[in-house]
């Protein structure tokens, strides 16, 4: 359905154009929507059988078990802009309905490429560790022709501590005895 709709509106358009200029990052749904097909045998979604946006070799088969996972390990980011993306930490998590597999052999790759602009993940959380997101915004500038001193920080305590607030303002407002 989501696939459907950026068709209507121009969204699809709008990302196959960008792909050809700047670096194009599809996540968990983003990721099945841009390979070849996903295919939906067992109705988890509206049936059938759909196009994908073709940016990517991978098929995906929507299946009625879903994939929850907690994942972590080292990047091996395929060939292109980011393709020196070797070895860096992640901690991340899957939840997606499906099986995708990669016309280049074997299954789902943790990050796929086209060799160019295009990558895809089922990794939600892939730019939340480490100096990921720093050194993609690192390298976009420099393509960009822009110098700028990024200064990183832990992600993950911010996270920690925003949910620290939030957890003081449930106590604060609820009789947590009761």
């Amino acid at each position: 359905a989501d696939l459907k709709w950026m068709r209507e509106s121009g969204l699809e358009a709008a990302v196959l154009s960008a792909s050809k200029r700047i670096p194009v990052f599809g996540i968990c749904g983003g990721y099945q929507m841009l390979g070849s097909k996903i295919g939906d045998p067992e109705n988890v979604e509206q049936g059938g059988e759909i196009r994908g946006m073709g940016l990517l070799t991978h098929s995906t088969v929507l299946l009625k078990d879903k994939t929850r996972k907690q994942i972590s390990g080292k990047t091996d980011f395929p060939e292109g802009v980011f393709g020196s993306f070797k070895d860096k930490e992640y901690t991340g998590y899957e939840i997606h309905m499906g099986k995708t597999t990669s016309d280049k052999g074997g299954g789902a790759c943790l990050i796929e490429g086209n060799g160019d602009l295009v990558y895809g993940s089922y990794v939600h959380g892939l730019f939340d560790c480490g100096s990921i997101a720093e050194d993609i915004v690192r390298i976009l500038a420099e393509r960009k022709g822009i110098c700028t001193e990024i200064e990183n920080f832990d992600y993950a305590s911010v996270k920690k501590h925003n949910y620290d607030q939030l957890a003081d303002m449930i106590r604060g407002n609820m009789d947590m005895d009761m």
